[in-house]
């Protein structure tokens, strides 16, 4: 009994190895896949692409829409950091008296300086179709 149990057990050890060699091989070869849609979509970008033309090139590239939709967001987010902008969050209260801010619906505003980033908040309040806005509290530079 002592014997299989030792089988049992080395058998149990070598598929977790295995397992893990398997797992760390598919991470290693999806980051990579990551870095090279990433690197692609900056270029769409840097060459002066607008989102939808970017969007569309790496779906001709085999990237389903939506992951190519997202790359292009994270690129361009990169884009308007790396501008020197500052990082804003906002709060607004809506129609019923609720107090929201841009956390709660996973907004933040990229901005030169504080007057623009008030104006870029109130657009991106009153595009949210979701909540009825009434008025912009405030506006905070976090970065």
């Amino acid at each position: 009994m002592k014997i299989s149990s030792t089988n049992e057990d080395l058998s149990k050890n070598q598929f977790v190895q295995n397992l893990y060699r398997s797992l760390r091989k598919q991470t290693a070869n999806a980051l990579a896949d990551h870095k090279k849609w990433l690197s692609k979509a900056a270029s769409f970008v840097q060459d002066g692409l607008d989102n939808e033309e970017c969007e569309e090139l790496l779906v001709i590239e085999g990237l389903p829409r939506e992951a190519a939709k997202s790359y292009v967001s994270m690129v361009q987010s990169d884009v308007e950091r790396g501008n020197g902008l500052d990082e804003y969050s906002f709060q607004f209260e809506d129609s019923n008296g609720r107090v929201w801010s841009s956390h709660d619906i996973g907004k933040v505003i990229y901005a030169s300086n504080d007057e623009e980033a008030w104006e870029k908040a109130e657009s991106t309040i009153f595009e949210n179709s979701s909540i009825e806005p009434e008025r912009l509290l405030s506006v905070d530079r976090i970065s």
